[in-house]
């Protein structure tokens, strides 16, 4: 028998809106573009510029999140895909939102 493992990672995912620096009177739905192959995306947001220690963590099978409210600040997200044979992209590049209510 062969056997054939899928170890080809998918591209990472583009990020659509909010527009890096944009600022939002609240949480906006973030969102980004569909990736070929990908069967889940993980979306992070951070008050950290390298995303470190996430404040927000969420998979979904979306290309969008509307996580709960956010605190006034800046926050910088990004997102990654996943495939059906549990490849992870690379992360998106970084954006950075600012919440002002």
């Amino acid at each position: 028998q062969i056997f054939t493992i899928d170890t080809t990672a998918p591209a990472a995912p583009l990020l659509t809106v909010p527009m890096n620096n944009a600022t939002c009177k609240s949480s906006p739905v973030f969102r980004w573009n569909r990736v070929d192959g990908a069967v889940s995306y993980e979306f992070q947001y951070d008050n950290d510029a390298d995303v470190s220690s996430p404040t927000y963590s969420m998979t979904t099978p979306n290309i969008y999140r509307k996580p709960p409210a956010m605190p006034n600040g800046t926050f910088f997200w990004r997102v990654r895909a996943q495939d059906v044979a549990g490849n992870w992209s690379d992360w998106s590049i970084i954006r950075s939102v600012t919440i002002s209510q």
